[in-house]
């Protein structure tokens, strides 16, 4: 079963974000973990700040090595799901996200996946 954690409007406050980690930790029932951030749903030049960005925000749930970038080369993003525990998409357009997971079949999200949505209005 896949596991989705919903949120929109950004995870702005101290509060959210705890419960946002909190959650993360609970599906999980681990420390560590391996975090794929997609910022698909973001203009490409956001892309690494994006990454970065959640890195920062969430360094205690896999330390650094923990964390990967999506790639927008479909193997290389195949790849990245199938070692991730936790699929974490951002962004705030839609339509980009669509548009960049049209060739990406949910079947490759195997079982006991974690996929968190944290969409920021824009």
């Amino acid at each position: 079963m896949i596991k989705l954690i919903l949120t929109g409007g950004g995870v702005g406050s101290a509060t959210q974000e705890k419960k946002m980690k909190e959650e993360i930790k609970r599906l999980l029932r681990q420390d560590k973990a391996s975090l794929l951030v997609v910022p698909f749903a973001r203009r490409k030049e956001e892309w690494k700040d994006t990454y970065y960005k959640y890195m920062d925000r969430y360094a205690d749930l896999g330390g650094s090595s923990g964390f990967m970038c999506a790639d927008e080369q479909k193997d290389v993003f195949l790849t990245q799901i199938k070692k991730a525990d936790i699929i974490f998409f951002s962004g705030g357009n839609e339509e980009l996200l669509k548009e960049m997971m049209k060739d990406i079949p949910f079947t490759n999200f195997e079982k006991n996946k974690s996929c968190c949505f944290n969409f920021e209005r824009r």
